[in-house]
């Protein structure tokens, strides 16, 4: 048994052959849809990105400079980024 390095392994893992997978563009489509329309939806109900955190990170810039305070919602976009933080 042949113990590789650390460098090693990862050098052998990222020169090696991608396995195509035939629907993975579908399934990256359908994924960038859902996702979107997520964000179409929760936006004007909640003032806040449901997966898009950079641009909850823009929007928590904005409110805390107080540029534009009736568009952006502190609480909001707090919480969504402090519950994204800590799942991850």
């Amino acid at each position: 048994m042949i113990h590789l390095s650390l460098k090693a392994c990862l050098y052998v893992y990222f020169i090696s052959v991608l396995h195509k997978d035939v629907l993975l563009k579908a399934k990256l489509l359908a994924l960038s849809f859902a996702t979107s329309i997520e964000d179409a939806i929760t936006y004007p109900n909640y003032y806040y990105f449901t997966f898009n955190q950079t641009g909850n990170t823009v929007l928590l810039a904005v409110s805390i400079s107080s540029i534009s305070s009736n568009v952006v919602t502190l609480p909001n976009i707090s919480t969504s980024l402090s519950v994204f933080i800590l799942s991850s």
